[in-house]
């Protein structure tokens, strides 16, 4: 079977590099001078063999007192292997034998001859170059530079030794060195006399992820990106040095709280078939911080959650751990399933070494799902053993969610409000957690049978000196168990129904409960309006009863005004004030109307009441019309009252008339407002400015007018002929005394 391989990591791995600090060791060359260039032209190019070269030089203009420079130069040129002379070089330089000298015994040597092309001469001169050159080990290649940083051997693991056992052949330096000679400063021309170095200095280099470390149950296999890295490896690492080698990087170091490196238990690489995943130790934060419902840390590395995830206390999370795995570092708790990670030395067989290979790791398990539900018991456990909180309900509905057992609602009832006497503290405590669990369906199953039975226990306990505090215990679990407002207040009050209504009432409009409300168990409005039609006093004191009393007082004040003791038998007298009449009639409709809402809850008697209201419309009416008609009665003639006839406002049309008698006559006869109309018509028949029949006319319209507040009275009958006839009465009296 294949093997499968279950972590590959890269990482970096140091190899040895020596740098010689070399010293090479050459001719100088310089270009060739004007008097070597004519002595080197002359011996290459001449055709005269035989002849003197002191003759060709004087053929040349070269004066013989100038003969001893040339004479050095050739000595120079000589020595420097540029020419080759038969005789001595240091008859050169001496003139007697200069002089002598043929140009056949000069020949160019052929390292002149490639200089002379190249227009360059040696100087005479020694001198030296010292550059660093690199030697790897690993690929046997020389460099003037290395492509990768590099530090001492002694800083890594390796040591200062390793090399003492490695192969290391410098013998092609040189033939580097000739053969890149330009990138040491020298020029192409130039001659390498000899190249010294000292000892090297021992250096390491490593490539940023060039080995690969696959991890296998069945062992470890170490790689690399070239065949030089990969042979020289295997001939002198092992996996001890391997193993120290990790051990110095700190990604693979499990650090504890204080800064130091754990100890670790150890397992065999098969043992990792049973883990659901595998990380290197600098993965461990990331893992620990994944999300989750619920964190449980031992505390022993150095890592801690920040998050809002749920989170026991390190002890307990501990203990729980421990019984999840003994070795188990933490675990991440979903709604599915247990995570826990357990941090070990893992011992990989390496078959290219013949030995061990161990490499801390953080294996991921998952936790069988009895222990997964063990341990969300014993959470549930720890949870409620706390005062109730965020973190409490947040607790609860996640191991409800995640064990899919709703009965750990009725333990957390059961827990939280046993230990609370009193059946309000109760209901206080049993709300906190609906606010919390009510969007759990599962949650109404065990809270309402438990919040009715607190609420009937409560509202026995209900008198009418704590209603305010009774309702605000017991509104928001009316409001949790979706209790009607009628089923609510009947409840309410079930205690106190033998009490006053008007008490009762007040009562329950202290505690804040709407007029719907209340009336629907304590209907205090048909007692209310027989104490109207009474006309006694309505003792309650509650807003409910301000605009009943309202009603009570201005009705019976206009009553007095008008002269009614009640309204099946009654004779509206006329001395009363206009203004009073409105005013009062004014306050009467307007308190009227807030109490007409609950005519439904007295229907008979308000029918009762409204036959009062009957009686003042109409006057009401009467006064309207003529109150608007005396603000300018100069403006009444007889095309207005024409208008009012077409219309057929005949009522109207009366009033208007009267108001226009009374107006004109006062003026005609000098009399004051308050002389009644009778009396207007008795007077002017008197001094004759009206006949007999018009005053009998007149008296008739009168009445008719004083009949429409009087519905009682034998009522005058009139119709649109008759109004035109008093009109055409009331515009003679002005126009006939005029």
């Amino acid at each position: 079977m294949e093997d499968k391989i279950i972590k590959t990591i890269k990482t970096a791995c140091p190899f040895p590099l020596l740098q010689y600090k070399v010293t090479v060791k050459y001719n100088e060359v310089r270009k060739a001078s004007g008097i070597a260039y004519i002595l080197l032209d002359l011996i290459q190019k001449s055709t005269a063999k035989e002849g003197k070269i002191a003759d060709e030089l004087l053929r040349f203009g070269i004066p013989a007192d100038l003969h001893a420079i040339f004479g050095q130069e050739l000595a120079r040129l000589a020595a420097a292997d540029i020419i080759a002379c038969n005789y001595n070089i240091h008859y050169l330089v001496e003139q007697k034998y200069f002089s002598e000298i043929k140009l056949d015994d000069l020949s160019l040597t052929e390292r002149g001859e490639k200089l002379f092309k190249e227009g360059a001469i040696p100087t005479g001169q020694e001198k030296a170059s010292i550059k660093d050159v690199f030697y790897s080990p690993v690929t046997r290649r020389f460099d003037l530079r290395s492509a990768l940083p590099y530090s001492s051997l002694a800083s890594c693991f390796l040591g200062e030794h390793f090399l003492d056992n490695v192969e290391i052949d410098i013998s092609g330096m040189e033939d580097y060195i000739r053969a890149n000679q330009q990138q040491f400063g020298l020029k192409a021309e130039e001659r390498i006399i000899k190249t010294e170095h000292e000892e090297p200095l021992k250096l390491n280099i490593r490539k940023e992820e060039g080995m690969a470390i696959s991890l296998s149950p069945t062992g470890v296999k170490f790689t690399f990106d070239t065949s030089d890295e990969q042979i020289f490896f295997e001939k002198y690492y092992n996996s001890a040095l391997m193993t120290e080698c990790m051990q110095m990087k700190n990604r693979y170091k499990f650090v504890g709280r204080n800064g130091d490196t754990l100890e670790l238990p150890e397992i065999d690489s098969s043992e990792l078939s049973q883990g659901v995943a595998v990380y290197i130790p600098d993965d461990l934060k990331k893992q620990a911080a994944r999300p989750c419902k619920l964190y449980l840390g031992r505390g022993e590395v150095d890592f801690t959650r920040s998050d809002k995830v749920l989170q026991p206390d390190t002890g307990t999370a501990a203990a729980l751990l421990r019984k999840i795995h003994p070795n188990a570092e933490f675990a991440l708790l979903d709604n599915s399933a247990c995570h826990y990670y357990c941090c070990w030395n893992v011992r990989f067989p390496c078959a290219q070494f013949g030995d061990i290979f161990n490499l801390p790791l953080l294996v991921e398990y998952t936790a069988e799902q009895n222990v997964f539900f063990d341990i969300l018991g014993e959470l549930f456990n720890y949870y409620v053993g706390q005062p109730f909180g965020e973190d409490v309900s947040r607790a609860i509905l996640y191991i409800v969610s995640a064990t899919g057992k709703s009965d750990y609602f009725e333990k957390c009832i059961d827990r939280y409000i046993s230990v609370i006497e009193t059946a309000d503290g109760k209901i206080d405590e049993l709300l906190r957690e609906h606010r919390s669990f009510s969007l759990n369906a599962s949650w109404e199953k065990y809270f309402v049978p438990v919040a009715k039975g607190l609420f009937n226990e409560s509202v026995v306990q209900i008198r009418l000196d704590n209603m305010i505090y009774k309702n605000a215990v017991l509104a928001p679990l009316k409001s949790a168990l979706k209790m009607t407002d009628a089923e609510y207040v009947a409840k309410f009050i079930g205690a106190v129904r033998g009490e006053d209504e008007n008490l009762i009432w007040q009562a329950l409009e202290v505690a804040g409960f709407s007029v719907d409300d209340m009336l629907s168990v304590v209907n205090v409005v048909p007692r209310y309006i027989d104490l109207i039609l009474n006309n006694e006093d309505i003792e309650a004191e509650t807003k409910f009863a301000v605009p009943f009393k309202t009603v009570r007082f201005n009705l019976w004040k206009l009553n007095s005004m008008l002269g009614i003791e009640n309204a099946e038998t009654y004779t509206i007298g006329d001395q009363y004030n206009t203004d009073e009449f409105f005013n009062v009639y004014g306050t009467l409709i307007s308190a009227y109307q807030t109490i007409s809402k609950f005519k439904n809850y007295a229907a008979d008697k308000f029918a009762m009441l409204e036959r009062y209201f009957e009686i003042y419309r109409p006057i009401h009416e009467l006064l309207s019309i003529e109150r608007t008609s005396a603000s300018h009665p100069e403006k009444i003639n007889r095309n207005y009252i024409d208008g009012l006839l077409a219309r057929g406002k005949y009522k109207d049309a009366v009033c208007d008339l009267l108001v226009k008698l009374q107006y004109d006559l006062r003026k005609l006869l000098s009399a004051d407002d308050g002389t009644a109309a009778n009396e207007l018509i008795d007077t002017a028949q008197i001094q004759r400015m009206i006949t007999r029949e018009q005053a009998d006319m007149l008296h008739k319209l009168r009445i008719c007018r004083n009949n429409f507040q009087h519905p009682e009275s034998k009522q005058v009958p009139y119709n649109k002929e008759a109004i035109e006839k008093w009109r055409d009465v009331v515009f003679s009296v002005t126009e006939g005394n005029k």
